[in-house]
């Protein structure tokens, strides 16, 4: 009988002792990040702004979508445009615990597309193969004008990141700058 009240006080101070430690650790927990996963932040979109148009005048009160995506990871937002035409969007952000693998095998995309009676007219589009929208992109999302009834061209930029590699692409019925050439998208190609 003895023994049995011998090992169960050396059971319990075990459990008390093994319950103060893990209380302890985990009121530090969030002092040394213990049982915190580490987040990776990727930036979909920079902020967006704009100015949309039809037939040159302010297109008014009408919902501007942007579409962003990262990998298999999808966000749709939506903004109105002002009595100017003038519309806006702040950055997009994904989080996720694990890092992507190498770069260029995960591809991002920003569209920004606005619906006029039922048809789906795109802004502008881009792919990129990075965690964040290259600085070109990013300077042209700063201030889009874009008229609803202009066509629609292939904005072609130097690429810094490959020497001698492809230029980089955007599509887009808004005015860009920085590209290095710009040529008619033909819906048939």
């Amino acid at each position: 009988m003895y023994n049995i009240g011998k090992q169960m006080t050396k059971i319990l101070v075990s459990l008390m002792s093994a319950t103060i430690l893990l209380l302890s650790t985990g009121c530090n927990a969030d002092m040394f990040n213990f049982f915190k996963s580490k987040k990776f932040q990727y930036i979909l979109s920079s902020e967006i702004t704009g100015r949309l148009y039809l037939d040159g005048k302010a297109f008014t009160s009408e919902v501007v979508y942007l579409h962003t995506a990262f990998s298999k990871n999808r966000y749709i937002t939506e903004t109105i445009t002002s009595e100017n035409g003038y519309f806006h969007f702040e950055p997009t952000y994904h989080y996720q615990t694990f890092k992507e693998p190498a770069l260029h095998e995960s591809s991002s995309y920003i569209g920004i597309y606005i619906f006029v009676d039922g048809k789906k007219y795109y802004l502008l589009e881009a792919r990129f193969s990075d965690v964040k929208p290259y600085e070109f992109i990013s300077d042209n999302l700063l201030d889009l004008s874009c008229e609803i009834n202009s066509d629609e061209y292939r904005y072609f930029f130097k690429n810094k990141f490959v020497e001698n590699g492809l230029d980089l692409e955007i599509i887009s019925r808004c005015d860009l700058k920085g590209f290095s050439e710009k040529i008619l998208l033909n819906k048939d190609t």
